[in-house]
C-alpha cells in the first residue's frame, strides 16, 4: 500500500480523539504525531537530524548570533533554517525569506535555525538575522522542568495507527516538544514587540508556534519551500481538524499547488496563493544556453538510501557508456566525504561546490529520483530526468510532470540512454513555459501584491 492510501486508512480512525490537556486548553495531537510517524515510514527515522552532542555544541556556538536584534520592532518575523541559503551576488541569500524585502522594504527579522550550515552575519543578505538557538534552549529547559509528565488521550487510536503503519514513535516526547513550543512562544510574544505577520516554512514542524501566533492575532503565512502534493504526509488530510494550529495562508509555487489545496486535501488553511520563486527567475536569466546531445548532467541527491540508489544508477550508465556524460554530483545534506568512502568514482564524476540552482543553470540536463529539483530545473529552463526507482518518481512527481514534454521518467539504464539519444533541442524559455502550472513566473510582482494586501488587512 502506498503512502497516500496509508494516510487515508489512518485518518479513517478517530484521530480527533488524540488530544492533550494543558494550560487550561485542549490540543489536537494527531498532526504532531503524523509529521513524525509518516517521515519514519518513508525515510526510516523520525527526523532529519537527531539530538546529538555535536548538534548541541553547534547551537551553543550560535547563541549570540544577532542576539540583540531580537528586541527591536518589526513588521514581520520569518522563521527559517540556514540550509535555505544560497550564494547570490557575493552574499548568502535565504531563497525563501530574503526576497520578501526585495519585493517591498518591510522590516523583517529572520529567525534562523542554524542546524546544517552556519554563515557569518557579514556573509548573509538578511539585514536582521538571529539564531533560533535561544528559543530552542528555552523550550528544552521548559520541557525538562515543567513537562516531565503529560497524559495523551486516545491511546487506543494511537495503537491502531501504529498497527496500520507497522511502526511507532515516541508520542509523549513529541507532545512535550509542541507544548513547549507553544508556551515559550507565548512568553516571547509577551516579552518582545509583536509583528503584524509571521512567515515560516514547514508548518508541520511548528504547530506550537503557530497556535501561539494565531492566539495573539498575528497573521501566519507559510512559504512553500519544497514539493507539495497528494503524496506529501505533511499536507494531505482526509479529515478536517481545528485550524488553530495551521497557517492562515500558504504562498505556493504555482496553480497546481493552489488546486491541490482547494480540491485534494482537507487541511484547514484558508488560502493558497501562487507567487512563483524568486531564485528560479534569477537563475534562468543567468543559465547557459541548452544544447544537444547533452553532455553535462547534474545529479541531485536526496540522502539515505535514495542517494545510494541514484548513484548506483548513474554509475551503471557510465559503465555502459564510459565517458559519454560528465556527471556533476549535487549532495543534499550528506557530505561528499561520505560518498567517496562508499564509491570509487571515474574521472568524469565531480562534486558540485555551488548551489543546486547555479549548478542546474550551468548543466545541459538534470536527473534525480523525486527531489523537488526535478520541477525546479524545468523553471530554470533545463530538461529533467527522473530515475523511477521503486516507482518513487512517478508516485510523488507524476501528477506534476507526467504530461510535461521536457520531463523524462526512466526506470532502466536502457530507457535513459535511449531517451538521451533522441532528445530534441528546446530553449530555456520554452522549457520554463512548459512548467508554468507548477511554478509561476514574475515572483516580485506577485509577492509585492500579497504584501500590500496583508498590510492593508492588518492596519484595519
Amino acid at each position: 500500500m502506498d503512502i497516500k492510501s496509508k494516510i487515508a486508512q489512518v485518518e479513517n480512525l478517530h484521530i480527533e480523539e488524540i488530544k492533550v490537556q494543558r494550560f487550561g486548553k485542549s490540543f489536537e495531537v494527531y498532526p504532531w504525531i503524523k509529521s513524525r510517524i509518516f517521515h519514519k515510514v518513508m525515510m526510516g527515522n523520525e527526523v532529519l537530524q537527531e539530538k546529538t552532542s555535536s548538534v548541541f555544541k553547534e547551537q551553543i556556538r550560535s547563541l549570540f548570533y544577532g542576539f540583540f536584534s531580537f528586541f527591536r520592532k518589526y513588521d514581520a518575523w520569518a522563521f527559517t533554517n540556514s540550509s535555505e541559503r544560497v550564494l547570490l551576488d557575493g552574499k548568502y541569500l535565504d531563497k525563501v525569506m530574503d526576497p520578501l524585502t526585495i519585493a517591498r522594504p518591510i522590516k523583517l527579522l529572520v529567525v534562523e535555525l542554524q542546524l546544517f550550515k552556519r554563515y557569518k552575519r557579514s556573509e548573509v543578505t538578511s539585514k536582521k538575522v538571529v539564531s533560533r538557538a535561544w528559543i530552542v534552549f528555552l523550550e528544552e529547559f521548559y520541557m525538562r522542568l515543567f513537562l516531565r509528565k503529560i497524559t495523551v488521550e486516545g491511546q487506543t487510536v494511537i495503537a491502531e495507527m501504529e498497527k496500520c503503519l507497522n511502526t511507532s514513535v515516541e508520542v509523549n516526547s513529541i507532545a512535550r516538544k509542541y507544548l513547549a513550543q507553544y508556551r515559550i512562544m507565548k512568553f516571547l510574544l509577551w516579552l518582545l514587540p509583536k509583528p503584524k505577520v509571521v512567515f515560516h516554512t514547514v508548518s508541520y514542524a511548528n504547530f506550537g508556534y503557530i497556535r501561539a501566533w494565531k492566539e495573539a492575532g498575528i497573521r501566519v503565512v507559510e512559504m512553500q519551500h519544497g514539493l507539495i502534493g497528494d503524496g506529501h504526509y505533511g499536507y494531505v488530510y482526509h479529515k478536517a481538524l481545528n485550524e488553530n494550529q495551521f497557517p492562515d495562508d500558504i504562498l505556493v509555487f504555482g496553480e497546481q499547488d493552489k488546486k491541490f489545496f482547494e480540491e485534494q486535501t482537507r487541511i484547514p488553511i484558508k488560502k493558497a496563493i501562487p507567487v512563483g520563486r524568486y531564485i528560479l527567475d534569477y537563475y534562468k536569466r543567468n543559465a547557459v544556453p541548452n544544447k544537444v546531445p547533452v553532455k553535462n548532467i547534474l545529479v541531485s541527491l536526496q540522502d539515505s538510501e535514495w542517494s545510494n540508489a541514484m548513484l548506483d544508477f548513474v554509475l551503471e550508465i557510465d559503465k555502459r557508456e564510459p565517458g559519454k556524460f560528465n556527471w556533476i554530483i549535487q549532495p543534499r545534506r550528506t557530505p561528499e566525504t561520505v560518498y567517496r568512502e562508499q564509491y570509487i568514482f571515474p574521472e568524469n564524476f565531480v562534486f558540485s561546490d555551488s548551489s543546486v540552482y547555479k549548478a542546474i543553470g550551468k548543466a545541459d540536463a538534470h536527473i534525480t529520483i523525486f527531489s523537488t529539483t526535478a520541477i525546479e530545473s524545468l523553471s530554470i529552463g533545463k530538461p529533467t530526468f527522473l530515475y523511477d526507482f521503486e516507482n518513487a518518481g512517478s508516485t510523488y512527481l507524476g501528477q506534476f510532470l507526467a504530461s510535461n514534454p521536457n520531463a523524462y521518467f526512466c526506470a532502466t539504464v536502457d530507457s535513459f540512454i535511449e531517451t538521451c539519444d533522441q532528445l530534441k533541442l528546446a530553449g530555456l524559455d520554452e522549457i520554463a513555459e512548459s512548467n508554468s502550472s507548477n511554478i509561476s513566473s514574475d515572483y516580485l510582482q506577485k509577492i509585492s501584491a500579497y504584501i500590500d494586501e496583508v498590510n492593508e488587512v492588518v492596519q484595519k
